[in-house]
């Protein structure tokens, strides 16, 4: 089967429409599969399919769909939504305009928890972030974790104020409230952090996508780990060779210790030569080859 589907057309993943769709020649007609998250994916469904049954997505349907991918997501699963649209052969060029009017199987893929570059219990942190773009499920990490008090912020979902200053000082007051933030775009984690940064804070970002790169940079301390994309290791001040976290805490100890080094042989040197500085300085308004000598380099 495989080999008798030939690609066609890609319309790429991008951080609005959060889903991405695949064109294929089957059989006698093109198909379009698209996958991402469930609400997007869902919202450009009209039918749903079971078996070999197609029946329409009403909104009942459409509602008891959403909650089981809630209820999933609250348990720490991550889920995505895979649906497709049949076209006939002679379309061979697509756009994200096509992604509308398609059917949703009754299976969706299903991941579950713990998958990620660390999996070592300490590194709560971490998990927080390899948890998805779901706020259900960074919530319920957040709770498993320790954040006992753990309040999200949805940025696609919230309503956003209709000027630039409300805007503002609403995400002022969220970095305030929240301490988890889902379904960001790049450019609002970019906000994020230069609104943390503002207040004062020194803020670290850990990332590993293209995504990412724009927080990463605008943060003080950019964190990436080996297996991410060219463009994330190349941004990060830091990158880890090991699945965890901890070993930030012994480079920050080894760090302070390198510094602290450094400042004992300044002070040392500063004052064993301090005298013979002096010295110099003083004479070179006495002795007439030391006054020649400054004129030549002045």
């Amino acid at each position: 089967m495989e080999r008798d589907c030939r690609k066609v057309d890609e319309i790429p993943f991008d951080f609005k429409r959060r889903r991405m769709s695949v064109v294929i020649d089957y059989e006698d007609r093109h198909v379009l599969i698209c996958k991402g998250a469930v609400e997007e994916v869902a919202a450009t469904c009209e039918h749903y399919q079971i078996d070999e049954d197609i029946n329409p997505l009403v909104r009942l349907i459409r509602d008891d769909l959403l909650d089981e991918y809630r209820n999933l997501s609250a348990d720490g699963y991550r889920v995505l939504a895979i649906a497709y649209r049949e076209f006939d052969r002679t379309k061979q060029t697509f756009s994200s305009a096509d992604e509308s009017g398609m059917i949703l199987p009754r299976l969706h893929c299903v991941l579950r928890p713990g998958e990620g570059h660390f999996r070592h219990r300490h590194c709560g942190a971490y998990a927080l972030r390899r948890c998805g773009e779901n706020p259900h499920r960074r919530q319920r990490a957040g709770h498993e974790k320790g954040l006992s008090r753990c309040r999200h912020a949805d940025h696609q979902d919230r309503h956003r104020p209709a000027t630039r200053h409300a805007r503002r000082r609403s995400l002022r007051r969220e970095v305030d409230e929240a301490n988890v933030f889902a379904r960001l775009t790049p450019d609002q984690k970019e906000k994020v952090i230069k609104t943390l940064r503002a207040k004062g804070h020194v803020v670290g970002f850990m990332g590993d996508g293209i995504n990412d790169v724009l927080a990463m940079k605008a943060a003080d301390v950019g964190i990436s780990v080996d297996t991410a994309v060219d463009v994330a290791k190349e941004s990060a001040d830091i990158i880890l060779l090991e699945k965890s976290l901890l070993v930030l805490e012994d480079g920050i100890m080894e760090g302070r210790q390198v510094f602290g080094n450094i400042i004992k042989y300044i002070k040392m040197g500063a004052s064993s030569n301090f005298g013979n500085m002096f010295s110099v300085v003083g004479g070179a308004y006495f002795l007439p080859f030391l006054r020649w000598r400054r004129s030549r380099c002045s």
